[in-house]
């Protein structure tokens, strides 16, 4: 009989020690990783484009990207893997527009509706005529509630822009105290009491969050979305919670700050520059993606980014709460 050695001893004992490590490390839930750095389609816009906001036309399955020097980006199919570069067109010169908001109204699929930072801003696009049809200025309005010495600050402007179909109205976001103020317009000249030249104010809210710095606004679900950059903060509000009640007058604020839907939470980040947000659903396919606009302060170790995550991975990576398995709490507004 040929007794072990204590080299072989040793031996056989790590090669167990070893083997169980690895066995109860295997992950137990998860099949893989979900994918918290999203797909970049960067490459698909012009290098010097710089992503402001987002929108997307259910209707035409676009997606629309603004920058801020004007210029307006459409893809095609972006639920699936055939997305191709861009087609961006430069609304006026470079220095006409200062676009950080988009937003598409359902029954006028014709036509994207722009913000212009400042001075303050509703642009009507044409994509037929690819060319501006309107715009209501209502700078005025975002100046009221400002001291003097903030009344010309670059972040008094609309940062963000989002329209509202059960309300009709336009949320436009101010960036330095986050205050957004609820505009009507006749878009279709059929009303009896709103203006198709003048953005009518119906009211003004407060949402959840800092209370500062924020970015943009989106619609998803019977929920509004407000997404703060430099918080790196997503706070959900459902749509009852943000109508303007009819009794308001257009000086009055709707205190939002606690209606964050807690079905859902708060979700958080770790990416700055985070400047628009949207989310695509496409019922025919089943397709869900959260696309994410990224254009962060200069010198800060971040990059201009287009990235697009699966709704499931976004929820798993971002929020407490985890990926619903079907989000049932989402009500389809």
């Amino acid at each position: 009989m040929h007794l072990p050695t204590s080299t072989t001893l040793a031996a056989t004992l790590l090669a167990a020690l070893t083997f169980a490590h690895s066995t109860q490390s295997l992950p137990t839930t998860h099949v893989r990783a979900p994918q918290c750095v999203g797909e970049s389609f960067m490459s698909l816009l012009p290098g010097d484009f710089e992503p402001s906001d987002l929108a997307f036309d259910a209707t035409s399955n676009n997606l629309y990207v603004v920058s801020d020097d004007g210029r307006l980006a459409t893809f095609d199919h972006v639920v699936d893997d055939r997305m191709t570069p861009a087609t961006v067109v430069q609304l006026g010169s470079p220095k006409d527009y200062d676009f950080e908001g988009a937003t598409v109204v359902p029954h006028r699929p014709d036509f994207v509706y722009l913000s212009n930072e400042f001075p303050a801003a509703i642009v009507e696009y044409s994509k037929k005529e690819q060319k501006v049809t309107r715009t209501w200025t209502v700078q005025t309005y975002l100046d009221a509630d400002l001291s003097a010495k903030k009344s010309n600050h670059k972040n008094a402007g609309i940062e963000s822009l989002l329209y509202e179909p059960t309300s009709g109205t336009f949320y436009a976001g101010r960036q330095s105290d986050a205050r957004v103020f609820v505009f009507a317009i006749d878009l279709d000249g059929t009303s009896a009491t709103l203006s198709s030249t003048t953005a009518t104010l119906v009211g003004k809210m407060d949402p959840p969050g800092p209370g500062k710095d924020l970015a943009a606004i989106t619609l998803w679900r019977n929920n509004l979305w407000f997404l703060y950059d430099k918080s790196l903060a997503l706070y959900p509000v459902t749509v009852q919670d943000a109508q303007i009640p009819a009794d308001y007058k257009p000086t009055d604020v709707l205190d939002a700050t606690q209606l964050t839907n807690t079905d859902i939470g708060a979700l958080k980040f770790d990416t700055r520059g985070q400047e628009g947000i949207v989310f695509v659903e496409v019922p025919d396919t089943g397709a869900k993606y959260v696309f994410v606009a990224v254009d962060p302060p200069r010198g800060k170790g971040y990059e201009k980014d287009l990235r697009r995550y699966t709704v499931d991975a976004f929820f798993e990576c971002f929020s407490k709460n985890g990926a619903p398995a079907d989000p049932i709490f989402f009500v389809q507004a």
